[in-house]
């Protein structure tokens, strides 16, 4: 565990001191592993923020190199050894990215990366062209020709490592992205245990643009927040800050009564907003078929 102090002090100034990506990542966690930050700030957002100040980063590229950082961490067994070659930041996160669309791919090319063997250009045109499907559609990207990152895979990582910001206090969720279930899609699963008992799930559904889904796509979108609630203790609808259906969709969770659902937006800079949030569990609750379905398939500690 790292102290307020000590954390601040690797902190300050590491842009322009050139500190190790990954010394700035392990010092966050180390922070967050601890129970001396929740005095200090009062949530995680407070602190990145102040984090950012202090370092020269933005809160966006702090949270991403922490994501990056526990990605190779869980997966280890894959990729042993990947940080101990040094790889940048950029090429980390990128590589990390690649495996996210196409772990296929990722594996054949990992010890080349690793050891330095493919350009960062060629690592960014691999990612580009396993990022340009359909499914990733984004209309700025479509206007200026830029690329940018998936905002499923964006939701995710924030998912992944900042998942404490959906609860109180300084509860850490256990987050798993592997699951895949009969009745439901989630893109992220909240595990919560009570000793070695399962307690309850929470889903995310992860909405990268409402239009994207077509003319009935708003329809489509509710349907399966209102099916995919009732598998779940609480379920959480993740969309970009700036989706215009926005309110179309929070008036939507109040009119039907889904009182098990939330309704959240990230931006790019990776600020949550909650807009509305669960306020009990389902009716009727389908839980324990996800339950057996987990249990079946086995709880992979990568995740």
């Amino acid at each position: 565990m790292v102290k307020t102090n000590e954390a601040m002090l690797i902190l300050t100034d590491a842009k322009e001191r050139k500190e190790d990506w990954r010394r700035i990542a392990l010092t966050i966690r180390g922070l967050f592993d601890g129970e001396e930050w929740v005095r200090d700030y009062e949530n995680r957002g407070d602190f990145y923020h102040k984090a950012a100040t202090a370092s020269g980063y933005s809160e966006s590229v702090l949270r991403r190199m922490v994501a990056a950082h526990k990605f190779y961490d869980t997966h280890q067994k894959q990729y042993p050894a990947f940080l101990d070659n040094q790889p940048s930041f950029p090429t980390a996160e990128t590589f990390m990215r690649i495996h996210k669309i196409n772990p296929l791919q990722a594996k054949k090319i990992a010890k080349q990366v690793a050891q330095g063997q493919m350009s960062n250009k060629e690592i960014n045109e691999l990612y580009k062209g396993f990022s340009q499907g359909p499914s990733f559609a984004n209309s700025s990207q479509e206007k200026t020709g830029k690329r940018k990152t998936p905002f499923k895979v964006l939701a995710s990582e924030f998912i992944t490592e900042n998942g404490g910001e959906f609860y109180e206090g300084s509860y850490e969720p256990d987050v798993y992205t592997h699951f895949k279930f009969e009745y439901t899609r989630p893109d992220c699963v909240v595990i919560h245990r009570d000793g070695h008992q399962i307690k309850w799930l929470d889903g995310f559904i992860i909405i990268p643009a409402i239009r994207a889904f077509g003319p009935m796509g708003f329809m489509r979108v509710i349907e399966q927040a209102a099916l995919s609630a009732s598998f779940f203790q609480r379920l959480w609808i993740i969309v970009p800050a700036e989706d215009r259906s926005l309110e179309k969709l929070t008036k939507a969770v109040d009119e039907l009564k889904l009182l098990s659902v939330g309704v959240a937006t990230l931006s790019d800079d990776g600020k949550l907003m909650k807009h509305c949030d669960p306020e009990i569990a389902p009716e009727p609750n389908r839980q324990a078929m996800l339950l057996n379905e987990i249990l079946n398939q086995g709880l992979d500690r990568t995740k």
